[in-house]
């Protein structure tokens, strides 16, 4: 279910930049990074976390690095990263840990990526969320808030997540765990959710051919901007995709 209520520059890499750099600490946003990360792993199935103790594991959108250190805690045997759009926030992050990773851009194929409070910002997460799983080889696990008010949730939260939000099936992944959880530090509930690789690649119609895929294409991810070049495509159907465009968002593959 899309629910919108989004200024103009909410979410821009602009935005996030003045956020990390003035306020994130002040407001807490260091503590709340731990503090959902300390309930995904107290959720985590045992089999997953046995699964991943010495894996590639990343923390997409990781702020100022709190969830990066509490996985590398942990899973002491993994090869632990994070990654973040903004060069302030990984300054902090190289700051605080610098003995841990953190690059700006996901970067080959991770054995379980994490993802916490982050889709909840994007006005098509379903769409960040394929495109997240092209990185994993075996979990996505997603934590976002639950059933939030559209009338009195949080300005920066362009998407309010509902019974079956998350389809059962996303190209060769399952879902294979979904559970609501009730943080101390957090008005309301969130949704743990978790994708798993079942299944060989096969055949996949192109993220922009799925129903949901939105009929107007004049705006653009704004919380992940990483454009890429078009690739030239011969169907008639591809080519108005491509008409006046001068490449494409990373994450939801709407034409800028």
């Amino acid at each position: 279910m899309i629910i919108k209520n989004k200024p103009n520059n909410i979410n821009t890499k602009k935005y996030w930049d003045y956020r990390y750099q003035h306020n994130w600490r002040k407001l807490g946003g260091e503590d709340q990074t731990k503090n959902f990360f300390e309930y995904i792993l107290t959720n985590l199935p045992s089999e997953i976390k046995k699964d991943i103790k010495n894996k590639r594991l990343v923390d997409s959108s990781c702020a100022f690095g709190q969830g990066v250190y509490i996985l590398s805690k942990a899973f002491p045997l993994a090869n632990i990263s994070g990654v973040e759009f903004s060069e302030i926030a990984l300054k902090e992050c190289k700051k605080n840990y610098p003995k841990l990773k953190f690059e700006r851009e996901l970067n080959g194929k991770y054995f379980a990526l994490f993802s916490s409070n982050t889709l909840e910002h994007c006005d098509y997460p379903l769409h960040v969320l394929h495109e997240f799983i092209k990185f994993v080889n075996r979990y996505c696990i997603i934590l976002v808030p639950y059933k939030e008010n559209p009338t009195n949730r949080i300005n920066e939260h362009v998407y309010s997540f509902y019974d079956n939000d998350f389809p059962t099936q996303i190209l060769e992944f399952r879902k294979i765990f979904q559970k609501e959880i009730f943080p101390e530090h957090w008005t309301g509930s969130q949704l743990l959710v978790i994708y798993k690789k079942t299944m060989k690649k096969k055949f996949f119609l192109p993220t922009y051919f799925y129903p949901f895929w939105p009929p107007k294409m004049a705006t653009i991810c704004t919380t992940f901007q990483f454009p890429i070049k078009p690739k030239k495509r011969k169907t008639k159907q591809t080519k108005i995709f491509e008409r006046g465009a001068s490449g494409f968002c990373r994450t939801c593959f709407l034409p800028f």
